[in-house]
């Protein structure tokens, strides 16, 4: 159990890390693309939406194991994380394969280095998530 905190805290601080990086950057566009060229907040709520979800359809399995020990429930509402993680990480590729269209690279400028340390590490996480989720329920 003290593992499992330890990492969480760790993994905690880091994205901590990485997000202040990307705020103290974010107008650091060297004459660049910034936020208001590569991103649209739709897409960015949709995207909110769906990790939201996928927190509370976990929680929903854990519930199913813990209180009810129904393994076809637990089997459901982890299906439907990895349907929402999958969604969230395709919406993510697509933007980041815009983003690097209209030039928004991580060697443009400070901004896009920050930006690129964190969203893709962050779908990183999330897609090792998706991978664990698919060895609890084998």
């Amino acid at each position: 159990m003290f593992g499992c905190w330890a990492f969480l805290m760790s993994d905690a601080i880091l994205f901590r890390l990485l997000f202040a990086t990307y705020m103290a950057m974010v107008g650091s566009t060297a004459n660049g693309p910034g936020p208001k060229n590569l991103f649209e907040l739709n897409i960015a709520c949709v995207q909110t939406l769906l990790l939201l979800a996928s927190s509370f359809t976990f929680e929903m399995a854990s519930l199913a194991l813990k209180h009810r020990h129904d393994r076809n429930q637990l089997l459901g509402w982890l299906g439907v994380t990895l349907v929402l993680t999958i969604v969230f990480l395709g919406f993510e590729l697509h933007d980041l394969g815009g983003m690097a269209d209209q030039g928004g690279v991580p060697s443009r400028s400070g901004f896009l280095s920050a930006f690129s340390a964190l969203v893709p590490l962050y779908g990183a996480h999330v897609a090792a998530g998706s991978l664990f989720l698919i060895a609890i329920a084998m």
